[in-house]
Formats: C-alpha cells, structure tokens, sequence
C-alpha cells in the first residue's frame, strides 16, 4: 500500500486498519483485502483500489513481482442492487448502487440533464425512505445498518431508514427528520454494528421522543 499510497497516517491507523489523509478519510481494511474511501462514500477491493489511483492492477502488481499471485477479476462486477435516496419532496438526489463481488457505490442525480452522474461530492446525506417518514409521521421508526435491511422490514409493514455509507457514517444532517419520533435501533450483531448503533443513540438522544 506504501508505493501505491504513501505512508499512512499512524495516529488514525491500527494494526488491523490503516488510514491515510489528515482526517483518515481513506481506509483499508488489511484482515479482509477492502478499502473504503469516505470522501467519496466508495469502496471495493484490490484491484479496485489500484484502478482508482490510475494504475492497471496487473501491470501495477506484476512490477511488484506479484504477477504470479494476481488473478484478474471480473472489470464489470453485476449490479445486484439499486437504492434510490430522495428528498422531503420526493425528488432523487442520490443512489447507491450494491455490485456482487460486494462493493458499493454513489452517485448524485443531476437535475440538469436528469441523469445520474458519479460521486456525491457536495451532496446533503439523507436518510433513507425519507418521504415515507415524513408521510407516517405517528409511526415508530425502525433505524438499521443498510438499505437491504430497510426494504425487509417494509416488505413486513414497517417503517424503516438507514444512513447511507454503512456502519460509522452516521451525518449530523439526519438528525432533524427525527425530531420528536420514537426510535428503534436495531444493530448488525458485530462490534462495528454495536457501534454505529452507539453513534446513533448518541446523535439522536436529545432530539427524539423515545429511542429502544
């Protein structure tokens, strides 16, 4: 990661995760192979990761002489999922996309030439499922870590949200479309989970009526 990267940033980083930028905004994640850029709310693998950079991961691996470890993957991973965040107006303002390998992506809709375009740069998170919340303003909200979980609980007649990015990338933005409702807060069981669900807790405490 060294001559790919840089030196990473030794107060953010640890054993099993190093961090590089002021703020740590890039991270890889050593046990598992995976990176997660938060600037750009992106992430992946490997190879991933070199092509980001600019680099051809086979010519970038084997001038490392780890061409005989390399095996290439697929360069178009299959789109298993679309998750579509929109406004209080009902209007798209960004969408994740989830890829099999499992990867994830953002884009923001541009209302210019109403298409979707990469990054979301710039872009106000939301909470997902937002103009139901706003609709069922008497119902309890079911608060869980990603989208696949949120559609779940609706298919069984909930009312369900998550924050975009996963786990510890709750924004400070969400707060407000919890103003006076109650809350449940159910956590993927794994430490991450456990504390995101903690990050929620905290954000939310003197905003909602009630949080289990």
């Amino acid at each position: 990661m060294w001559c790919l990267l840089g030196e990473p940033n030794e107060k953010l980083s640890k054993p099993s995760e190093l961090r590089w930028g002021t703020f740590g905004s890039l991270s890889v994640d050593l046990e598992k192979g995976t990176f997660y850029d938060h600037e750009q709310a992106s992430g992946g693998g490997l190879t991933q990761l070199i092509t980001d950079q600019g680099k051809d991961p086979k010519t970038f691996l084997d001038e490392l002489g780890l061409n005989e470890e390399f095996t290439p993957v697929s360069s178009s991973p299959k789109v298993i999922a679309r998750y579509e965040y929109k406004d209080a107006d009902d209007k798209p303002s960004y969408e994740v996309i989830r890829f099999e390998p499992k990867t994830f992506r953002q884009r923001r809709f541009d209302s210019e030439t109403q298409k979707y375009v990469p990054g979301v740069k710039d872009v106000t998170p939301l909470p997902y499922n937002l103009p139901q919340i706003i609709k069922e303003k008497d119902k309890t909200i079911y608060i869980v870590e990603g989208e696949r979980d949120v559609e779940c609980l609706k298919e069984k007649g909930l009312l369900a949200t998550c924050n975009s990015g996963g786990a510890g990338n709750w924004n400070p933005a969400l707060n407000k479309y919890f103003q006076g409702r109650e809350i449940v807060i159910l956590p993927d069981e794994d430490s991450p989970g456990k504390r995101h669900s903690q990050m929620i807790a905290s954000h939310l405490h003197s905003v909602a009526k009630s949080i289990h």
